[in-house]
């Protein structure tokens, strides 16, 4: 419907401009509206650029971010590293940076950001490391549009395993 266009522009403009709390609100109400699952990654983000990792983490750990795929699958993937690395968990966002079945442009953002948490984490020769790896990946995939076959991306790195370890 219109209203529901309305409000999923309103949501993704307020989002991009850094209105985290506004789109927060909008997209919170659109998936209540309609139950699209490809927003939980938007909204985990928004709650992370709120300052509220710990929530994002949340959302990325629910039961209906189980059954996200493709692209929302990865951008959740992503959202759960940065929330970790907010929190300054950075062995277990290194992990995350080498699971398999990033391809593409998520690719190259996962170790963009793996690169990033390494450096935060004082890790700097391992950083390093990583630059040959990440202008290769910059190369192919910065410029470039995502794969039209993303929606067959497959991430083997389990979050529920993962969040055990948070628990440790």
């Amino acid at each position: 419907s219109r209203i529901d266009f309305a409000r999923e522009t309103l949501a993704f403009i307020s989002y991009r401009q850094g209105n985290y709390k506004l789109a927060l609100k909008e997209f919170r109400t659109a998936y209540r509206m309609n139950g699209f699952l490809d927003y939980l990654p938007f909204i985990a983000d928004c709650e992370r650029g709120l300052g509220n990792p710990k929530k994002a983490i949340e959302i990325a750990m629910s039961d209906d971010a189980r059954y996200l795929r493709g692209e929302a699958k990865a951008e959740m993937f992503l959202v759960y590293a940065g929330a970790l690395g907010d929190l300054k968990m950075w062995d277990i966002v290194h992990k995350l940076g080498r699971s398999k079945g990033l391809a593409g442009e998520y690719r190259m953002r996962a170790v963009q950001a793996e690169q990033y948490f390494l450096e935060e984490s004082g890790r700097t020769d391992e950083a390093i490391a990583l630059d040959q790896l990440l202008d290769k990946l910059e190369l192919q995939y910065a410029e470039s549009d995502m794969d039209e076959t993303s929606d067959d991306l497959v991430i083997e790195y389990d979050m529920q395993e993962l969040n055990d370890e948070l628990m440790d």
